[in-house]
């Protein structure tokens, strides 16, 4: 089983190195390479790699370290200062989205209203790895038009929650008052249990452990202590019921707003636009081609 995953790990690359130089040498961007390489290489293309669990996690861990790069780029305080363009630019996108979609859904193709809602709320959303590596890959993140984008990407990552919420209400067997309520308490519980959890970690506990070893001099063991804040974060978030990578973006941000923030960005950006590649070649094995055959018409 190792020789074969080792096996599967040197056609990925191989692979991907092919088919990203050939796009990248017709001007068109790595990524679109790196996606066409997971088609082929996946287990519904050719079958050069047959195992989809490991594929799944590498495409988490890029995900985990993009959103919490992205945050360590980020504080609390430039998220307060962009929040116009956080909630009226990304609300405005998410939500006029998801109304257009769905009305055009229900009265073109004839789809009853929770099944044209829950298309919109897929359409609204964007892939937040895709966009912000172009975004890097052109220099165009510190530009207005940049931050803006990203302000809605993150506004997206925060409108998940919510959509998680009504999902259970677009089914056939609707809830009751009571399970209302219920799933009202847990997402308030949840939610309060996030901000009293991320307030205690940045006042006291990160800075206080960051100082410490950052007395040690030694720069491994700072790596360490900072992906040990990051994981045990996200972890935590996870736990409470929000998203693991929208907990490592906000253990992200709280490393940022410490005096090592700029030491911890140096060390994991390089570690991150390595997985990125990966990222997108496990998008791309994910694909499977013989259901977009079968959903042609659905699936444009």
């Amino acid at each position: 089983l190792e020789g074969s995953l080792f096996l599967d790990f040197i056609i990925v690359l191989g692979l991907a190195t092919i088919v990203a130089t050939l796009f990248y040498s017709v001007r068109l961007p790595p990524i679109v390479g790196f996606l066409i390489a997971g088609i082929i290489a996946g287990p519904f293309g050719l079958k050069l790699v047959h195992s989809s669990v490991e594929v799944k996690y590498v495409t988490e861990i890029a995900a985990f370290l993009l959103m919490f790069t992205l945050g360590l780029e980020f504080s609390f305080k430039r998220l307060t200062e962009s929040r116009r363009a956080l909630f009226a630019y990304g609300s405005s996108q998410v939500v006029g989205t998801v109304g257009i979609i769905s009305v055009l859904l229900h009265l073109f193709l004839d789809m009853s209203w929770p099944k044209s809602l829950f298309i919109g709320f897929l359409v609204a959303l964007s892939s937040t790895a895709t966009v912000f590596k172009i975004l890097q890959d052109n220099r165009e993140t510190e530009t207005n038009y940049g931050q803006v984008s990203i302000s809605i990407l993150l506004f997206q990552d925060l409108a998940v929650i919510p959509m998680v919420l009504i999902l259970p209400f677009l089914a056939e067997s609707s809830l009751g008052e009571t399970s209302l309520l219920s799933q009202l308490y847990s997402l308030s519980t949840r939610l309060v249990g996030t901000v009293l959890l991320v307030w205690v970690f940045s006042k006291y506990l990160v800075p206080g452990l960051l100082n410490r070893v950052a007395r040690t001099g030694s720069r491994e063991i700072f790596f360490f202590c900072i992906l040990f804040i990051c994981a045990g974060t996200a972890y935590l978030i996870d736990y409470l019921g929000l998203s693991l990578t929208l907990g490592a973006f906000i253990a992200g941000m709280m490393i940022s707003e410490s005096p090592y923030g700029k030491q911890a960005t140096s060390d994991f950006i390089p570690l991150r636009d390595n997985f990125l590649g990966l990222f997108f070649v496990s998008i791309g094995m994910l694909l499977d081609l013989s259901f977009v055959a079968q959903k042609f018409a659905p699936v444009v």
